[in-house]
């Protein structure tokens, strides 16, 4: 991933992708906020990367597998830091 910003086309394909996502976050972190699961300062970009990164970590670096009580632990977990 660190050698894509050398081809032009590889960091707007990258850009788009998350941009997407970004955009798909911002609609689930703001119907939280209307349902009040979340604190009204809510960063989507910041939830979805909290959520994202150890997923990743677990998967691509150690090689560990991720499983349904995992992922309910981490979502879980970041609600209740994105509580205020």
């Amino acid at each position: 991933m660190a050698a894509t910003d050398d081809d032009p086309a590889l960091v707007a394909n990258r850009a788009r992708f998350w941009q997407a996502r970004y955009e798909t976050a911002r609609v689930i972190v703001d119907r939280a906020i209307d349902r009040r699961e979340v604190s009204a300062g809510t960063d989507p970009e910041l939830a979805l990367e909290l959520l994202v990164a150890p997923l990743h970590f677990r998967k691509l670096l150690i090689r560990q597998p991720i499983d349904d009580s995992l992922v309910e632990h981490m979502v879980d977990t970041l609600l209740h830091g994105l509580v205020g």
